[in-house]
Order: structure tokens, then sequence, then C-alpha cells
């Protein structure tokens, strides 16, 4: 395979953080918001956990049981250290919580890549400006 370029670090140190959110998660959320009473209102979905982008890749090697060859570089300047939502509305109009873990998720991810995706994409996608 080839090396995962990995943003880990801002100029000052900080560690770069994400809230990262099995799809699931997110379409019961919008779901559920379709559902809602309130004519309108602005909530954000998400797990509310900020997570070290180190800890996803720690996720997907233990899912696919293969080891990624890193190289970690700094974060561009124009990019922020943390994404986390607050889940305060979503909760409160929605009844919104999430239910999936970062290792849940890469485990479901991983299984929906190997039978879904590679069952349609054998040859993969063709490369793009965004991927080689």
């Amino acid at each position: 395979g080839q090396t995962l370029l990995l943003h880990t670090r801002s100029k000052e140190g900080n560690e770069v953080r994400r809230d990262f959110t099995e799809i699931t998660d997110i379409v019961r959320g919008v779901l559920a918001a379709l559902e809602s009473a309130q004519p309108f209102s602005i909530v954000n979905l998400g797990t509310a956990a900020a997570i070290p982008l180190k800890t996803l890749v720690s996720a997907l090697e233990d899912a696919t049981g293969r080891k990624a060859a890193i190289e970690e570089r700094v974060l561009p300047d124009e990019e922020v250290t943390e994404t986390c939502a607050d889940l305060t509305r979503a909760r409160e109009v929605l009844g919104y919580a999430p239910s999936m873990d970062i290792h849940a998720g890469a485990e479901r991810f991983v299984t929906w890549y190997t039978t879904e995706f590679q069952a349609r994409f054998p040859e993969g996608l063709e490369p793009s400006k965004f991927w080689s």
C-alpha cells in the first residue's frame, strides 16, 4: 500500500482532533429532524467527542488487521486543530444521541468497504485531482 499522509499536529504542537461520526448516527439525526414538530431549528449532529487522528487510524488498523505506513505532517495554517459538535440542541429538540464509537464505526466501515464498495468497483475508482 501507499504511505498515509497524516496532519497530526499544529505548528504550535497541538494534537489534531476531529468529531468522527458514523453515517448511521447522522442519518438517524436527519430523520429525527424531518419528523420533528419544530418548523425550523439549527442543531449539530456528531458524537461530542474530539478524537485524535491517530486514534482513527488505529481503529482502522484494528478493523483491517493491517498496520498503516504513516508520514506525519504539520496541519496547514488554514485548518482548525479541533472540531467537536455541541449536541445540546440536538438532544433537546430531537432526542438525538449517537450510538456508535470510533472502533465500532471503523469495523462497520471496513465491512461495508470489503463487501459493497469493492464489489461495485473491483478496479477501484479512477484517479482524480483529489486522490491518486
